[in-house]
């Protein structure tokens, strides 16, 4: 956890959800990068190995995914792009179930 805009703001690890690079092994102040998500009034962080662009685009899901907290791939500026369920990463973490819309 760490505090954002004046609350405590609870982290999850997308690194270490996905099987990737981070956790134990890095330097207690090492900076992370942080992608801060709200939904239905909650705020969290999501850690991620690095940060490559942030862009604002109508998708469409082109490939459904199988893989545990992907929901699928889509065509972003054309590239492929894996899609992060959110929700799922959220819950996994145990932050508490974030009710489906």
């Amino acid at each position: 956890m760490v505090q954002y805009r004046g609350e405590i703001l609870p982290l999850v690890d997308l690194r270490a959800m996905l099987g990737r690079a981070g956790g134990d092994d890095e330097a207690a102040d090492a900076p992370l990068q942080v992608v801060v998500s709200s939904d239905k009034g909650r705020s969290f962080g999501l850690i991620v190995e690095r940060i490559l662009d942030i862009v604002e685009e109508n998708i469409s899901i082109k490939q459904r995914s199988s893989l545990r907290g992907i929901l699928g791939a889509a065509i972003i500026q054309g590239k492929v792009t894996d899609l992060l369920d959110i929700r799922a990463a959220i819950q996994q973490a145990d932050l508490g179930a974030i009710d489906a819309a």
